[in-house]
């Protein structure tokens, strides 16, 4: 409010209050998904590239709770403003097809079963297996896990 001599005015606004939302200057948060994750990275040097407010890291058997376990694809990365859920994300580690943490050769085979058709996967382990960033899943990105695993790249 306020006065101009002996009238005085008010005004109200409707101020729409978002949560949170994870934010990265490292990772890039699309959609439903943190891509940009890469083999190796530990859950506690993870949360610290996070922005947004009380994040919290789930695998298949409930919340992580220690820094020093190394993040897989699938796990799932919380927003938390006080007790309630605002925002959840899918992890995707680079490389990591098979949700174990690591590139390896498995992971390769697993590829190649995906483009002959053998087999399917959760997008978010799709995401992973694509290692040169062009969308599809190939023969090549096999290649690339194998020259990874390989230490050759």
């Amino acid at each position: 409010s306020f006065s101009d001599g002996n009238i005085t005015k008010t005004a109200y606004f409707n101020i729409t209050v978002l949560p949170g939302m994870i934010k990265s200057p490292v990772y890039t948060v699309n959609g439903k998904f943190i891509t940009g994750v890469t083999e190796m990275t530990l859950a506690g040097e993870f949360l610290k590239m996070l922005e947004g407010g009380e994040i919290r890291i789930f695998s298949e058997d409930g919340e992580i709770t220690g820094e020093e376990i190394f993040l897989c694809t699938g796990m799932e990365a919380a927003l938390y403003i006080g007790d309630e859920e605002v925002q959840r994300l899918i992890i995707v580690v680079r490389g990591d097809i098979t949700g174990s943490g690591e590139i390896s050769a498995a992971g390769a085979r697993l590829v190649l079963r995906v483009v002959a058709k053998l087999e399917a996967v959760p997008e978010a382990f799709y995401m992973a297996g694509d290692m040169d960033g062009d969308g599809a899943l190939e023969a090549n990105d096999a290649r690339l896990i194998l020259r990874r695993v390989a230490k050759l790249y």
